[in-house]
């Protein structure tokens, strides 16, 4: 009986710490904000879609400021998705009539040809204090239209990186499947291999 509670009671202390353990290594805050696509659901080869993404700031309010995203950079799975350039358009911000220093005069667009990279940044209306317009528990969409690749699989490659930049000086990264939750960089998920999406209706393109 006595050996049964000691080993009892060690493994109730091993669960503890791997309880503890695993808590740790969640992300809290900025760091647990995501990026989810709204549309399109499946992706089809080489086929054009209007792309809708919602970026969602998870910090909590403090008595000081907490990290309000300002940037988002968000590259493509290949440099042969196509990006038109031409229909690349900026949110209105969603703190535009603050009357105060924190207020977002606009947000801005612009594609890198390089790196495939589509970067959002929003601006004051105060230029020597710049702040972010996505804030504490905030959401905001921001769109693209793209024509997919075709890998050597035949089918169009999944898997969007992304970058948020907070007004603090931080950031946060992560890579967004089309149909599925986003993954951050701390998230220790092997399962991320299934990169598309199972559904063949092929539903969700611009008909452009």
């Amino acid at each position: 009986m006595r050996k049964f509670l000691i080993i009892a009671f060690i493994f109730i202390f091993l669960l503890i710490f791997k309880t503890t353990v695993v808590a740790q290594d969640q992300p809290e805050g900025f760091y647990a904000s995501t990026v989810d696509f709204v549309m399109p659901e499946a992706l089809d080869a080489e086929a054009m879609y209007e792309f809708i993404f919602e970026v969602t700031n998870n910090a909590v309010a403090e008595r000081e400021k907490a990290d309000w995203i300002k940037q988002v950079d968000f590259m493509m799975p290949s440099q042969e998705y196509v990006v038109d350039e031409n229909e690349l358009t900026a949110p209105n911000p969603l703190y535009g009539d603050t009357d105060d220093v924190t207020e977002i005069d606009r947000w801005e667009v612009s594609f890198d040809s390089n790196t495939s990279t589509i970067t959002w940044q929003c601006f004051g209306v105060v230029t020597s204090a710049e702040y972010g317009d996505i804030r504490e528990g905030d959401t905001l969409s921001f769109s693209f239209v793209a024509i997919t690749d075709v890998n050597e699989d035949g089918i169009a490659t999944d898997g969007f990186n992304w970058i948020l930049y907070s007004d603090e000086g931080n950031m946060v990264s992560g890579t967004s499947y089309i149909g599925e939750d986003s993954l951050d960089d701390d998230d220790n998920d092997d399962d991320n291999d299934d990169n598309n999406n199972d559904d063949d209706s092929g539903g969700g393109g611009c008909g452009c």
